[in-house]
């Protein structure tokens, strides 16, 4: 999808990573689009790690970005 789109220049695949925090950390956002999440807790730890967030609107995602702030789409 990233060569058909035109992007693969501008993302990165990494695949499975047992510590993600340092690239999490230097991302400049993590985005979580998901039609249904139980809990989110990737967001609370880019959050915590000071990574802008940006969600789509299921019960779980957006109950966090509205309480700590973020994007819902």
């Amino acid at each position: 999808l990233a060569k058909q789109w035109n992007i693969q220049d501008r993302v990165i695949f990494l695949g499975h990573q047992s510590n993600p925090y340092n690239i999490i950390k230097q991302s400049d956002v993590l985005v979580l689009a998901s039609e249904y999440e139980g809990q989110g807790i990737v967001l609370l730890e880019a959050m915590a790690l000071g990574t802008p967030c940006i969600g789509s609107d299921c019960e779980a995602i957006s109950e966090i970005i509205s309480t700590y702030g973020g994007l819902i789409t």
